[in-house]
């Protein structure tokens, strides 16, 4: 299995190199690592904490967590690694860590060398990150190696009886924090003990943002007196399904999109939809604004604050992998829709079953949802009444990671 695991490894480095020419993650994603191990710095008389994230969706759990983390320990080294560009790119120059980089590929020799030059004494990996060698150097480094804001089901290998390869990955880590008490039941079957529930940093991260009360002029005067819907890391098959429902059934609403990705084809195809209503965030302050009902975020950053200017939120990628960031949403007190593919997300189906958040496929049930969630005002706050109570409930798992590490290193 360790064979398969390294041609696997390989096999994606070189379709990176192969696509590179052509796709721009895959260019970010060969270039980002060249020459890495020149980059790497010395912090030799200074203890070094490694958080390490998938992508921009990890970050954001592991955020409050650094945060707490370099204002417990000041005298420490953070660094910051990212295993996808859509991390990277955006949070370089992230000013709270002392060096931000790519994880290197997991081959031993990387991981080794990595592990070596960087002597981190704690390593903190959020979620999903299951990297063998890179586990595995830090273990044997004598690192104490923590996995947070885990989230664990019974169709994952790690349960399977051909599970015994990721089994091995999960002894490497001497913590495993996770979500749920699921998590921590299908753990404990393949005897790993070391767990304590802990649940969502991101939980942490939302309530902060929605304390923080930041202000965009422009998007309250788009805004007025109107009703608003906030649709989230918009990808088009979201915005095939709620623009023509908008447009026709509710054209006194205002619609702001946040696209998950940038890209310009999107972008046009969005204003193509909206019939002449739209207008980008970029265009605010230099194009008319008379008739527009649909605004575009063309921004990366801005998303997570706006939804305190929504009545209801749809968060997109229901119709892909699986839906974006709901609990962002969430902490500011607002009913949720998102497609079909939210089941592996545990809290999106605790909004479900609340009666927080809904999911549609239909238009015609879709405009009854809408009409339910957000014409009917009473209904509306209820909905919104249960999504902010459940962050507040749930929230505290920063306390709980910063406490152990507190035990453990010092």
């Amino acid at each position: 299995m360790l064979l398969l695991y390294r041609l696997g490894i390989g096999f994606y480095a070189l379709m990176a190199q192969l696509l590179a020419p052509f796709n721009t993650k895959a260019r970010q994603f060969t270039q980002g690592r060249s020459n890495w191990k020149n980059k790497l710095p010395n912090f030799e008389n200074h203890p070094v904490a490694l958080f390490h994230c998938a992508s921009l969706g990890e970050f954001e759990q592991a955020r409050p967590v650094l945060e707490a983390f370099a204002q417990e320990f000041p005298d420490w080294k953070i660094v910051l690694s990212f295993f996808s560009p859509s991390g990277y790119e955006i949070r370089k120059n992230y000013p709270v860590a002392h060096f931000v980089t790519y994880l290197p590929l997991d081959t031993p020799e990387n991981a080794q060398y990595f592990v070596q030059t960087l002597k981190p004494k704690i390593a903190l990996f959020v979620k999903y990150e299951f990297w063998y060698h890179t586990l595995k150097a830090l273990h044997h480094s004598g690192c104490e190696v923590i996995s947070f804001s885990a989230i664990f089901r019974k169709e994952q290998a790690f349960f399977k009886p051909y599970g015994g390869f990721m089994r091995q990955v999960l002894g490497f880590f001497n913590h495993l924090f996770v979500q749920d008490v699921e998590s921590v039941k299908l753990l404990k079957s393949i005897s790993i003990t070391n767990t304590t529930l802990a649940g969502d940093s991101r939980l942490d991260r939302v309530a902060a943002v929605a304390k923080e009360g930041k202000e965009f002029p422009e998007i309250e005067q788009f805004k007025g007196d109107s009703t608003l819907i906030m649709i989230g890391s918009a990808w088009p098959a979201d915005t095939d399904l709620l623009l023509p429902v908008l447009l026709t059934q509710f054209p006194d609403w205002k619609v702001i999109i946040a696209p998950h990705e940038l890209h310009e084809s999107y972008l046009g195809k969005l204003e193509e939809q909206s019939l002449g209503k739209a207008i980008r965030y970029s265009d605010w302050k230099v194009s008319p604004k008379e008739g527009k009902q649909v605004l575009i975020i063309n921004n990366i950053g801005m998303l997570a604050y706006l939804y305190r200017y929504a009545d209801v939120a749809w968060i997109g990628g229901g119709f892909g992998s699986g839906i974006h960031n709901t609990l962002e949403a969430a902490a500011f007190g607002i009913p949720m829709g998102f497609g079909p593919r939210y089941k592996k997300f545990k809290e999106a189906v605790d909004f479900i079953d609340t009666g927080a958040a809904f999911s549609e496929t239909d238009t015609t049930q879709l405009k009854a949802k809408l009409q339910y969630f957000v014409a009917n005002q009473e209904n509306r706050k209820a909905a919104g009444k249960i999504a902010a109570e459940y962050i507040e409930t749930h929230k505290g798992a920063t306390k709980t990671i910063i406490d152990y590490c507190k035990q453990k290193i010092r």
